[in-house]
């Protein structure tokens, strides 16, 4: 099952952001949140029967009920501990920059939390392993980006059909 709500509009996004920061809560824990997405989600009871919980990023935490914990993977595209501090080195006075420097105290505090709480994190380089390992210690594996280039070469001449599967987001600030 898949999940992704967005505010809709800009305003209304700068309205969850502000939200965040006047509560002194990293904006992570209840940006993407819709409270009836999340009712449904649990009320089919698919989260239940599941044996294995792969939460996707800090943002989808909020969607699983906490006796889920146990036996969920937190799989990481980065550490945004580390996405926040790249914000504020390169742009320290933009808008970004700013709130980035605002949100990494209580952001690394959710990272911390999450990555305690669930049973396993997924890593995908070696600086973040290394990271995560120093908060969740024993508790996270290595599965770095990238495809087989050997094992799944290039086709020759491209086919016929060509259909491309994207998975993620378009929108990674």
């Amino acid at each position: 099952v898949a999940v992704e709500v967005l505010p809709s509009s800009p305003a209304a996004r700068y309205r969850r952001l502000a939200g965040a920061l006047a509560r002194r809560r990293a904006f992570q824990a209840s940006y993407f949140l819709d409270p009836d997405a999340r009712a449904s989600l649990a009320a089919g009871g698919m989260l239940e029967r599941a044996d294995v919980v792969v939460v996707s990023l800090l943002y989808m935490r909020p969607y699983l009920p906490a006796q889920l914990a146990p036996r969920a993977v937190l799989d990481t595209h980065n550490s945004e501990v580390g996405r926040l501090a790249s914000m504020t080195r390169h742009a320290p006075l933009s808008p970004r920059g700013l709130v980035a420097r605002a949100q990494a105290r209580l952001v690394e505090e959710l990272e911390r939390s999450v990555t305690q709480e669930l049973a396993r994190t997924l890593a995908v380089s070696e600086q973040e392993r290394a990271w995560f390992d120093t908060i969740a210690p024993g508790r996270v594996d290595l599965v770095p980006n990238g495809g087989d280039c050997e094992g799944l070469p290039p086709r020759a001449t491209p086919p016929a059909d060509p259909e491309i599967l994207f998975v993620g987001s378009m929108g990674y600030g």
